[in-house]
């Protein structure tokens, strides 16, 4: 299992990845590290995956990462099949893996504020990735 973590105190986002036994088997900092930042993450470092409940990581959002980052994945989990497919498959492919999850992650939450907002109709998913509206919070 792969989780993206990311706190509105640092740009980008720090990867850790862990095996079937939640153990930390990977880790990587895909932002700027700051002094502050690097102190707490190796004061803190989630050997286990139940690290990332502790206390320490509750302003961290976190994103569990999927297996599969493809297009046919975005596709099939944005659940709109509306729009020119072609130019929204341009547009993910230009994304690196990092904003990838990210987009997967924006997904859920998306769908979570659309269904509290019924006359809200849903961005087709070329709109969602040009826009960037994945970044947004929807709260």
């Amino acid at each position: 299992m792969k989780y993206l973590l990311k706190h509105s105190r640092y740009e980008g986002s720090i990867i850790f990845k862990y095996d079937n036994e939640g153990r930390c088997i990977y880790f990587e900092f895909d932002c700027t590290i700051t002094n502050d930042l690097w102190d707490f993450v190796f004061n803190n470092f989630p050997m286990r995956i139940e690290s990332l409940q502790h206390k320490a990581f509750a302003n961290f959002q976190k994103i569990e990462v999927p297996q599969d980052l493809s297009f046919d994945a975005f596709w099939n989990a944005y659940n709109y099949k509306m729009g020119k497919k072609e130019r929204a498959k341009r547009l993910y492919e230009l994304l690196d893996d990092h904003t990838r999850a990210i987009v997967f992650g924006a997904i859920k939450k998306y769908s979570n504020y659309l269904s509290s907002r019924p006359n809200m109709e849903k961005l087709y998913p070329e709109t969602f990735l040009n826009q960037k509206r994945y970044e947004n919070s929807f709260d």
